[in-house]
């Protein structure tokens, strides 16, 4: 401390500080004075100004408070023993509790929430004090203005361990903080609905797009088969073909008849007059199964290329209706999933209306304000005192 107080004596012409009592006495009081401007700068006058604004000045607040969880439901056909353990699920949904807490603090929400409830005229109202009100004498009425200041008002906060999110709401008024908190509320549970449809959407679309694929590929196949049916002149050529061969058969067993006839008869009686006929109708019988025969396979032209082709566009078409089936039963699978599989708001507590207002904590408040006074105070002080030890 004596060294401390030397600081602020005059130093004689040698440059060494004069200890005299008077002086040590007029430097004792200076750094006294000193402290105590200090003190009075950092400490006593935040203090008193907010011992003054809080305890005179600030407006009440009544607080809303309401309390909700987001349940996921997903509900399982089983069979067994399984379908004693799990056929109908109830859960947290972590991931949408997150993302309806989100849009709880974002714009968006508030854009709704002022066609609901007007906001404005909420907080300009005449109970709110001077540095209370909206909008605050430093800023101007705008909408980005009004998302900052609801920050302070609109508070919304989730347990990470039970899930439950916490959402308060302070106004001026005890019926305008229940209506906000309440809008809110109903503003989650159109989230909840949202995501949902947004869930059901994304499950079934895919489904929708194979099926409708699925289904072109039939008309499609479809349409080449027509197609086909047309250009040959043929509905059937499976069909078409069955029918030739059985001519072809049937031609066939003529021809053999008519040689056996004609090998019976030379063998008899070789001058007999009925010979050359029968060699001519076995000759005709064996050109026509010959006709026969290069229509139904030789060139390009023949009915079996025409056949490939038809038993091709049939297993295509075959294959597309597997197709169309498969993908339709996807759809309804996905369907039934989808309805299945969704998530909402349970109200745990419902929005109070407060009684009494709860801010601002007015004690807690000022000996704030006075401790952090204090500290820089007391930073300041060490800090000089510091620098001047450094200096000499």
């Amino acid at each position: 401390m004596t060294e401390v107080i030397q600081r602020y004596l005059p130093p004689d012409p040698n440059g060494v500080p004069v200890a005299a009592p008077a002086q040590v006495w007029r430097a004792a009081l200076a750094l006294v004075a000193d402290v105590r401007a200090q003190f009075a700068a950092l400490v006593v006058a935040p203090t008193l100004l907010a011992l003054l604004y809080f305890g005179l000045i600030a407006a009440p607040q009544y607080v809303a408070h309401t309390e909700y969880i987001v349940r996921g439901v997903d509900a399982q056909r089983s069979s067994g023993l399984a379908a004693l353990f799990n056929t109908f699920g109830v859960s947290r949904a972590a991931d949408e509790t997150s993302a309806i807490e989100s849009f709880l603090k974002s714009r968006e929400v508030l854009e709704k929430l002022n066609g609901k409830v007007d906001l404005r005229a909420v907080y300009e109202s005449k109970a709110a004090d001077w540095f209370s009100r909206f909008p605050r004498f430093w800023q101007r009425d705008s909408f980005e203005n009004l998302f900052d200041y609801s920050r302070a008002f609109i508070e919304v906060s989730k347990d990470s361990t039970s899930g439950v999110t916490k959402l308060e709401v302070a106004a001026f008024d005890p019926g305008a903080a229940q209506a906000i908190a309440a809008a809110m509320l109903v503003l989650a549970g159109d989230m909840a609905n949202s995501l949902n449809a947004r869930a059901q959407a994304d499950m079934v679309s895919t489904s929708k797009k194979e099926l409708e694929d699925a289904r072109d590929a039939v008309v499609n196949v479809q349409a080449q088969l027509t197609s086909f049916r047309n250009e040959a002149l043929l509905v059937d050529p499976l069909a078409f073909a069955g029918a030739m061969l059985q001519s072809i058969g049937a031609l066939s067993l003529q021809k053999a008849h008519a040689q056996m006839q004609i090998a019976e008869a030379e063998q008899m009686s070789p001058n007999n007059p009925s010979l050359p006929s029968l060699k001519a109708s076995a000759s005709a019988l064996s050109r026509k199964v010959d006709e026969e025969r290069a229509k139904l396979a030789g060139d390009n032209s023949a009915l079996a290329g025409k056949v490939a082709n038809y038993e091709r566009l049939v297993l295509m078409r075959e294959l597309a209706e597997k197709r169309y089936a498969a993908a339709l039963a996807s759809l309804q699978t996905a369907e039934s999933e989808a309805q299945r599989k969704r998530v909402y708001i349970e109200e745990i507590v419902r929005p109070n209306l407060p009684d009494e207002p709860t801010r601002p904590e007015r004690l807690r408040d000022v000996v704030s304000a006075f401790v952090v006074g204090f500290m820089a105070f007391a930073i300041l002080w060490i800090l000089s005192v510091g620098s001047k030890d450094h200096a000499q």
